[in-house]
């Protein structure tokens, strides 16, 4: 190959590594997705929209499982509960959630339960 060839596939690749950046500047930053979470075997989601969510209790230690789905500090928290029966729980939110949390209850009233740190939806 010629010197003047390789110098036009050297400006020709560097051009193409340009565009991919380009494109994402230009693509949403809010796009709608779904967010899960495990805590062991039991799971924490929310749907794209973050109009709702589910609770999975997977584990068969009689610890039931609730999950908590807010839009943060000063707003009414949506609880669901699942307690290990067929399938999982679902939970409508009256404004998308932002934050969730996964708890296993480990103490049975008797103090604090196992939970997961707030995970931002």
């Amino acid at each position: 190959m010629n010197r003047d060839k390789i110098r036009r596939l050297t400006v020709g690749a560097t051009a193409l590594l340009a565009v991919p950046p380009l494109l994402m500047a230009t693509a949403p930053t809010a796009a709608a997705h779904y967010n899960y979470f495990y805590q062991g075997k039991d799971f924490i989601s929310v749907s794209e929209t973050h109009g709702h969510g589910s609770v999975c209790d997977r584990e068969v230690d009689g610890n039931a499982v609730y999950a908590i789905w807010t839009q943060g500090a000063g707003r009414d928290p949506v609880v669901e509960w699942d307690g290990g029966d067929s399938g999982c729980d679902t939970a409508y939110f009256p404004v998308g959630a932002i934050y969730m949390m996964l708890c296993e209850n480990t103490n049975h009233g008797t103090g604090a339960d196992t939970c997961t740190d707030w995970i931002r939806v």
